[in-house]
């Protein structure tokens, strides 16, 4: 090895000694970044946890943090619930795709077993809270023998002021004259700021029947909206017109729920990185809600700017359209639009076997970078169906977007290139929310749109459509929907006519409705679910192909990586400093590690 000057074996002595120097500063460093972290749990504590939209198969767990956190939920029937147990994120972020960081979090469990014990921690950032006691919380699905007839769906709607973009959270509870309360309902508002319930979903406190109510009966609404504070307002069931509610961010939650809804965390503890046992609210029973296993499809109520002419462009007609494959084991047919707003668009379609959905779109046609998945489907788990609805949401007004359809194995274009759309600019003054109710019975119920145009004199709607639950019970959101062109909303009253129809596998049936007879009532249709006869197992019910199953990842935050970096950094700039000394002294004069580095040193 060639000899290398005095000066310069004094400069990697140096370097040496800061290297090893730099060991102890990554060691606080990443102590510092945990401290740090720690007294960041606070703000991602969980407060106000409440249960609510309790079914046989699925139910609503939300709450509260005082900073922005992703919000999910672990469940198991085993007591032991962690890493590797189902997993389920925010309901939000089921349908953008991504997770964000949000005060208000409502986190849906669906395809759970019937009057089964269910245990579930619950996730804030990267962080795990339990109960005061540091076990999971718990709770059970009601079961067949409860009361789970079909009730009329009985519709209170409102609107949140500052609840727009889907930020708050409401519940309902009804009371009786003798005090005695529902068990809370609850449903996000839409990106206007409007929400949507059922009160016929209202459930006795102890889940054992459901709610008797009357319109002199005492109606409490609680809206929630995080760091934008909350607002009640006590009404009568029977005066339910124009509510609108502005929430205060100084407004405290009060015991305005039946029995101990209403929970707050206890304790803070430093989380480790996988479960940590993190203290949070004390469990209460939760009761049974309304069948909500997806958001409703309801058009979001818009504030915009003036109107202007805009088409759906396509090569063929998207309606009753056979395309790719020619086999009988998986093809398409009935390609569709619907639902068109300002900024988002539903695609249907029927499959021949049933098989997962989604399509790829973009704003370009050589750039179809986004997915959507089916309105059932969420993050972690994608389900089998034969019909098929995706909505894409969030887009641009009076832009145009292409699409290729995903179906199975295979994908479809419009003869050869991508559908498109394009969409329509934003109107101004919305019209009063408007909605109707029905049900699908028969094979079909499960597995089914149900699609609606509203005809008057002077003319016919756009269509609308929405898909059923695991029961065939399905609510469509009319009063904003739009003219065929799509350049104003709708005009009609209530003795016009809908024509609704209802499709599954096989089979499809049209009725058409006086509207002011089926507002007050529920649509009832049959359909009969066709399945080929192959060697395909074929599973009947919407959820049943949802994986109980999701992602076994906890998020990370940058502060992980941060700490992982320096010290990572660390070890390698003390292992290079290492190899240098080893090759200068031992190596290089022949002389003593000790010696040389004095000699160097001048010592």
């Amino acid at each position: 090895m060639a000899y290398v000057p005095k000066k310069k074996r004094q400069l990697y002595v140096i370097l040496f000694f800061v290297f090893i120097a730099l060991i102890p500063i990554s060691v606080g460093a990443f102590f510092i970044i945990q401290d740090w972290r720690s007294r960041a749990s606070t703000e991602n504590k969980p407060n106000e946890v409440r249960i609510s939209n309790m079914t046989t198969k699925s139910v609503v767990i939300s709450w509260i943090t005082d900073s922005g956190a992703e919000g999910w939920v672990r469940y198991s029937t085993d007591p032991a619930v962690g890493e590797g147990s189902p997993l389920s994120q925010d309901d939000r972020d089921v349908t953008s795709g991504s997770m964000d960081k949000r005060t208000t979090h409502y986190v849906t469990l669906r395809s759970l077993n019937t009057g089964t014990k269910y245990y579930y921690v619950i996730g804030s950032g990267t962080q795990v809270f339990k109960d005061t006691n540091g076990n999971p919380f718990e709770f059970t699905t009601a079961s067949i023998g409860e009361s789970t007839s079909t009730a009329l769906p009985d519709a209170v709607y409102g609107s949140v002021v500052n609840g727009t973009d889907m930020s708050a959270i409401v519940y309902i509870t009804i009371e009786n004259a003798s005090g005695e309360k529902s068990f809370p309902i609850s449903a996000l508002t839409n990106s206007g700021g409007n929400f949507e319930m059922s009160l016929s979903d209202a459930r006795t406190a102890d889940l054992s029947a459901k709610f008797s109510y009357n319109n002199e009966m005492k109606m409490i609404i609680f809206a929630q909206g995080g760091d934008k504070g909350g607002a009640v307002l006590e009404t009568s069931v029977g005066e339910r017109d124009s509510i609108s509610m502005t929430m205060d961010p100084d407004y405290t939650v009060t015991d305005i729920f039946a029995d101990t809804s209403g929970v707050d965390v206890g304790g803070d503890e430093e989380p480790s990185q996988e479960e940590p046992a993190e203290e949070s609210p004390q469990q209460q029973q939760p009761s049974e809600q309304p069948a909500q296993e997806e958001p409703t499809q309801e058009e979001p109520e818009e504030e915009a700017v003036s109107q202007k002419n805009y088409t759906i462009t396509h090569d063929v007609p998207l309606t009753k359209m056979v395309l790719g494959a020619s086999t009988v084991e998986e093809t398409i047919k009935d390609v569709n639009i619907t639902n068109v707003t300002e900024n988002s668009f539903t695609v249907v379609w029927e499959s021949s076997i049933k098989q997962p959905g989604s399509i790829n779109y973009g704003s370009a046609a050589n750039a179809l970078t986004d997915t959507a998945k089916d309105d059932r489907d969420t993050v972690v788990s994608t389900g089998q169906y034969y019909m098929h609805h995706i909505t894409v949401k969030n887009l641009d007004p009076e832009s145009t977007y292409f699409y290729v359809i995903q179906s199975g194995t295979k994908s479809y274009k419009n003869n050869g290139n991508p559908y498109q759309v394009t969409l329509p600019e934003t109107l101004d003054s919305p019209p009063a929310f408007d909605s109707i109710a029905g049900q699908i019975t028969g094979t079909g119920a499960p597995d089914s749109v149900v699609f609606g145009i509203i005809t008057t004199d002077s003319g016919t709607s756009s269509e609308i459509s929405t898909i059923t639950d695991e029961n065939g019970k399905w609510t469509m959101s009319i009063g904003s929907v739009r003219n065929q062109a799509y350049t104003d909303y709708f005009s009609y009253e209530s003795s016009d006519s809908i024509v609704i129809s209802a499709k599954t596998k096989g089979d499809d049936v049209s009725n058409t409705y006086v509207l002011s007879t089926i507002a007050d009532d529920i649509v009832t249709q049959q359909l009969t679910l066709e399945e080929p006869e192959t060697g395909v197992e074929f599973k009947r019910g919407l959820y049943d192909t949802i994986a109980s199953t999701g992602t076994n990842t906890l998020p990370q935050t940058s502060v992980n990586r941060i700490a992982i970096v320096l010290v990572f950094v660390a070890v390698l700039m003390v292992g290079y400093g290492s190899y240098i000394m080893i090759s200068v002294y031992n190596k290089g004069k022949g002389n003593t590690w000790e010696n040389g580095v004095l000699n160097d040193l001048d010592i």
